[in-house]
């Protein structure tokens, strides 16, 4: 059984900027576009060998052409027309290295796009040649066909066409053609029958010769088994006259008229029920507003009798349309004969008829196509899009062929009232509902939204500014603030109560007519184009606004479009389990389905499973089920032989994966192990596995409403039974799943912006202009696609070759979900996936995840990942503290809890050493910048270290967490209990550096360091040095208080002194040397302050100083008694100060605020020299100052 899946072309490729292609002719201004842009009026494929599948699209009325690279993943190309493109153009290979695009123009351009393999559209070489066609007046009017890659066949009003055939220079096409306008022989029929009125009416309608179908034998697939015939065109004309011309030199080859017995076998038909001529033939020309459809077929090669005639056994078959009849028309086959050797004609012979199924009466037939023997009918079916298939029979009688099947469309449904409160979760609003219903992935493009949108915010008229022109960053921002603003909340006028029934009915109105237009945009968008064939043969079916493609249905996709047909005696358990369910209300039925989501399978309830469903169903099954229905399903359960063994092979059925292939994923990232050739294929991938997972629910759900109704009946019957409780855990991983097939991954890139207005995308127009071409040996420009859809954002992206249903189900085993369902648990495949679902980032989803799984060990472990993802580390520690009691040498876990834990450690990581976990919890915590749940495991893994390991990074790291938080005294106390000696140097910088910089200097001073003060003087004293003396902290002033409060006045004295004469070499500004100045005093009274309490014979300090220092100032040397030839040159000198000396400084540094405050208009540089300074005081006359002085 086949069924399609499609995708939307909107959530495949971003906005483009438009390339305009110029033309000679000037065209006046186009008429406003009745439809929307993006939704395409006509669509074809091609496979362009090293490129992948190429997609070709007309948008924007037929002024637009949009490339697609389906399987490249290069970024899409627009070109865009003044004039409207006369449908259809083409896709051409030319040999396997160029891509040619032929496109027509209504007034009368031929225009040739080039390009090149495998880069296409991303080089420069595409530049368009246009030729115009002088042969026909324009606007062109007929039907336009281009068979090959130099050849170009219109369609005239008298019955001939117009060949163009494009002129060559080498291997080069020049832009130039010739025209031809090509007749067969005449048709004498009409002019010989209008003699004789009784047997002929005459034609009611103009041109009765004009084209009306053209086609020819389409492009071999590789594995087609076809032969390439000669290239032939076939007409269609309105009189019914089928004509057959040879594409290379133009010559005619055959012509036959469609008997016009094939339409009055209809029509009598249709007579019988409405008298009256049948429109699809007015006065033997075909009149009706279906177009009928050509497909021309090659013959089949028959190796064993080769024949040289390429051509004979070509095959024309025609669908004529019969809007009027009880079908929607008619197939007609006719072969080529062989060429007869006298005359060297040939003759379209009639091979056979098939007639439409009967519920295609009303429907328009869009497309057809012969594959595989089977002929396949695109239909719009009053706006919907149905695919039928036969075997392709129509050289047999009508009696023994087989009879159209309809291909499941059980994915295709449309959003309801039932669908809002389907996505409602507990605590959710009206519009929160409504807004996660219409964000699903699938339900709606994301073009259909924008335009949806669009339109509702025209519409409105009372609502506040800002609302509109806010730049919202998302689309679904966009719609949450813009839909339901216009409606407000009313007070009767009467009683002054707020009237919130009329607020919430008025909401809920407006929503659902936002709806209701994002349902029209995408019926729109759903109207179907037509069909063509993929690279590995499959059907593709190209709609306005998506594409889509014919698959084979897995087993449970099978048996849920069949309602429960009993096929096996595993799904004959499906067909009452389907007839209870359809007996259940549906509100009641959506009750029970939370019922059991709520206790299915997920381990938290200590109660057996058949308990759990006696009890469902007491509570909400019994009186519910009409005691008729209730008859026949125990009838039914009646039939069969062996009840467990019945569900135990319906759960089979429904988690059956029997097509996986084994993929490996080339990034090696968080990707599932599935191959992909693109981002088309994906999203094919994708969406085939939500109809699958949706199917597999349902049924699963259908066994689950049989086993309430047993256990309701019959209590005794699953007691102790392993189906029922496989039934439920197959129940709560399918709901899982359902759960990550319903979630959007957020607005990416082509879902916010706009479609069309993108002249602010850069990174556009410079790959419009050709800035983005790519390397020598690139294949394509790499884009990162928009992910509309979690699972897509899940799958990878590799070159590997699998089909859809493969792939698909490759996905479903390698999330492992259903691989638990076999132990009856919900790990470790469940874990393993919410696991990927963190590191990717999705955090709010994989916590509702998590938090329907059992608080197992790794469950725990996961959780607490999360938490700390989620800016909840308290949390997080006390899970992580209760996951570590599962480490070490002897443990309690279960061998299900013990794989499932190990699959989500890092690879370092094993249950055997508790001491490693705690390392990897704390450095976590460490990388989260959350010190204090870290310092805990930290020295939790001390504690549980091995004699033999190194711990020295774990005590630095403990000790540095402490300093970074400021608790000082627990830094000191790891300060002094790391058993590692050569630790304590760094560690007593860093903790009197940081003391300092967070200004503890008091507490500094307390801590004592015993033991260590000396490393304390030292790092004190180099910063003293070397720091800045104008920054903070101060640390000249700290070393100085540290040895004041350890009384060594000496040191203090020296350390406030040094500080003093540095402040003195610093060059400040003139404004600010008394400020300095004051300082340095302080500092030198400081210094005589420290020394007076020391005893004479010590009060000095010894510096070391260079050559080159205080050049201006006296010199005072110790005396030495070696020569200085001795002394190595590196070797500094030293300065004995005395306190005298230090009295004498402070003095200067005195008298020169003093002068400064007398005479302001000297600067400090006249004050440089004592002898300055004296100079001054003697010229004022105060001899006592200078003398002192």
């Amino acid at each position: 059984m086949s069924s399609v899946v499609y995708t939307h072309l909107s959530g495949l490729s971003t906005n483009v900027v438009p390339v305009e292609i110029p033309s000679q002719e000037q065209h006046e201004g186009r008429d406003e576009l009745e439809g929307f842009v993006e939704h395409a009026e006509y669509a074809t494929t091609i496979h362009a060998h090293d490129a992948g599948t190429v997609l070709l699209r007309v948008l924007d009325g037929g002024h637009m052409l949009e490339l697609m690279a389906l399987e490249s993943g290069m970024r899409a190309a627009r070109f865009s027309f003044a004039s409207r493109i006369a449908l259809q153009p083409a896709l051409m290979m030319l040999g396997i290295a160029e891509l040619h695009v032929l496109v027509v123009t209504v007034d009368g351009s031929i225009f040739r796009l080039r390009f090149v393999l495998p880069h296409l559209w991303t080089s420069t070489q595409y530049a368009p040649k246009e030729y115009r066609i002088t042969s026909i007046a324009s606007p062109i009017e007929g039907i336009v066909h281009i068979p090959e890659v130099g050849v170009v066949f219109i369609g005239l009003n008298d019955g001939g066409v117009l060949r163009l055939t494009a002129r060559m220079h080498g291997l080069e096409y020049t832009g130039d053609w010739s025209e031809e306008s090509l007749h067969g022989p005449p048709n004498y029929f009409p002019s010989f029958s209008s003699l004789m009125p009784s047997f002929y009416s005459g034609p009611t309608v103009s041109n009765p010769a004009k084209i009306i179908a053209l086609a020819s034998i389409p492009p071999p697939l590789a594995d087609s088994g076809h032969a390439r015939a000669t290239s032939l065109v076939v007409t269609l004309s309105r009189d019914r006259h089928l004509r057959a011309w040879l594409t290379g030199n133009g010559k005619f080859v055959a012509s036959k008229q469609i008997p016009s017995q094939f339409f009055q076998t209809d029509a009598l038909i249709a007579r019988s029920s409405s008298p009256g001529k049948t429109p699809a033939l007015e006065g033997h020309i075909i009149d009706s507003d279906y177009r009928p459809i050509i497909r021309v077929l090659p013959p089949v090669l028959d190796e064993d009798n080769f024949s040289p005639d390429m051509d004979a056994g070509t095959e024309v078959v025609i669908f004529m349309p019969t809007p009027s009849t009880e079908t929607a028309g008619f197939f007609l086959l006719y072969r080529l004969s062989a060429q007869d050797r006298a005359s060297s004609r040939r003759d379209l012979n009639f091979v056979g008829r098939k007639s439409c199924s009967a519920q295609t009466e009303g429907w328009e037939l869009r497309d057809f196509l012969v594959a595989d023997e089977t002929l396949y009918l695109l239909w719009n079916a009053q706006g919907r899009t149905v695919i039928q298939t036969s075997t392709y029979d129509l050289d047999e009688a009508e009696t023994e062929q087989e009879p159209w099947n309809t291909l499941s469309a059980d994915g295709e449904k449309e959003l309801s009232p039932d669908s809002f409160e389907e996505s409602a979760q507990e605590g959710d609003t009206l519009a929160s509902s409504i807004l996660a219903a219409i964000l699903r992935p699938g339900a709606f493009s994301p073009y259909t939204l924008h335009i949806a949108i669009k339109q509702y915010e025209q519409s409105l008229i009372d609502v506040a500014p800002y609302i509109l022109n806010t730049p919202y960053p998302t689309l679904a921002e966009r719609i949450a603030a813009v839909v339901g603003s216009s409606v407000s909340l009313t007070t009767d006028p009467r009683t002054g109560a707020q009237m919130w029934d009329r607020y919430w009915s008025a909401l809920r109105r407006d929503w659902e007519g936002f709806v209701a237009r994002c349902q029209a945009v995408e019926r729109a968008g759903r109207w179907p184009l037509g069909l063509s064939r993929a690279r590995d043969g499959s059907v593709v079916v190209l709609a306005r606004e998506r594409m889509g493609t014919v698959v084979i249905l897995d087993e449970p996709m099978s048996v849920h479009a069949l309602a429960g047909a009993n096929t096996s005696s595993g799904t004959s358990l499906f067909g009452v389990a389907w007839s209870l369910r359809a007996n259940i209300p549906t509100s009641e039925l959506r009750l029970l389905e939370d019922s059991l989501r709520s206790v299915s399978g997920d381990g938290r309830i200590a109660y057996s499973h058949d308990s759990v469903l006696r009890d469902v169903a007491q509570r909400h099954l019994d009186g519910l089920v009409p005691e008729g229905p209730a008859a026949f399903v125990r009838s039914g359960l009646g039939m069969l032989d062996d009840l467990e063994d019945a569900v135990s092979q319906a759960l089979d059925v429904v988690g059956r994966l029997e097509h996986v292939v084994k993929l490996e994923d080339p990034d090696g990232g968080m990707g599932l192990a599935v191959g992909h050739d693109g981002e088309f294929k994906k999203a094919l991938t994708t969406a085939y596995i939500a109809q699958s997972i949706e199917a597999r629910y349902d049924l699963c759900l259908s066994v689950l409403l049989l086993l309430l109704f047993i256990a309701l009946d019959n209590p005794d019957t699953l007691k102790s039974s392993i189906p029922a409780a496989r039934a439920c855990v197959t129940f709560h991983a399918l709901g899982l799943l359902r759960s990550l097939v319903k979630q959007s991954a957020g607005d990416l890139a082509g879902v916010s912006g706009g479609y069309g207005d993108v002249e602010d995308d850069v990174l556009a127009r410079f790959e419009a202009m050709g800035f983005a071409s790519p390397a020598p040996g690139a294949i394509g420009v790499g884009r990162s696609g928009p992910q509309y859809s979690l699972v897509h954002s899940l799958l990878p992206r590799a070159s590997l070759s699998a089909s859809v249903l493969q792939s698909a189900h490759a996905f479903i085993r390698e999330t492992g979900v259903l691989a638990d369902v076999a132990q009856l648990d919900a790990e470790p495949g469940t874990l393993g996936l919410v696991e990927r679902l963190r590191s990717l980032g999705y955090l709010d989803f994989s916590r509702e995840l998590v938090m329907k799984l059992p608080p197992t060990p790794g469950v725990c472990y996961v959780h607490a990942r999360l938490l700390m993802d989620l800016g909840r580390p308290d949390e997080a520690a006390v899970l992580f503290e209760k996951v570590a009691n599962n480490f070490g040498p002897t443990t309690h876990l279960t061998q299900t809890d013990r794989l499932a834990l190990e699959s989500v450690l890092p690879p370092p990581l094993n249950l055997e050493s508790a001491c490693t976990y705690y390392r990897h919890v704390a450095e976590l915590f460490n990388d989260a910048c959350c010190l204090t749940q870290a310092i805990p495991f930290w020295r939790q893994a001390i504690d549980d270290a091995p004699p033999d390991l190194d711990a020295r990074g774990m005590w630095s790291k403990v000790f540095r967490a402490y300093v970074d938080l400021g608790m000082w005294e627990d830094a000191y106390v790891v300060l002094v209990s790391t058993p590692y000696a050569d630790l304590h140097r760094e560690n007593v910088r860093q903790l009197v550096i940081a003391m300092c910089e967070a200004n503890y200097t008091d507490k500094l001073a307390h801590l004592g360091f015993v033991g260590h003060h000396i490393e304390v003087e030292r790092t004190l004293s180099f910063k003293a040095r070397h720091a800045d003396p104008f920054a903070w902290p101060d640390y000249a002033k700290v070393l100085y208080a540290w040895h004041v409060f350890r009384g060594d006045f000496r040191s203090a004295g020296a350390a406030m002194y040094e500080r003093a004469r540095r402040l003195g070499e610093e060059a400040v500004v003139e404004e600010e040397f008394v400020q300095v100045a004051n300082v340095q005093a302080r500092c030198y009274l400081a210094a005589i302050n420290s020394l007076e309490l020391v005893d004479p014979s010590h009060s000095w300090v010894l510096l070391s100083v260079s050559a080159d220092d205080d050049l201006g100032r006296k010199r005072r040397k110790l005396t030495v008694h070696i020569p200085e030839t001795k002394f190595n040159p590196d070797c500094k000198d030293f300065e004995v100060v005395q306190l005298s000396d230090m009295r004498q400084e402070h003095a200067l540094v005195s008298a020169r605020i003093e002068l400064l405050g007398h005479y302001p208009e000297l600067s400090h540089h006249n004050l440089s020299s004592p002898q300055d300074i004296v100079s001054l005081y003697v010229r004022a006359n105060s001899f006592d100052q200078a003398f002192s002085t």
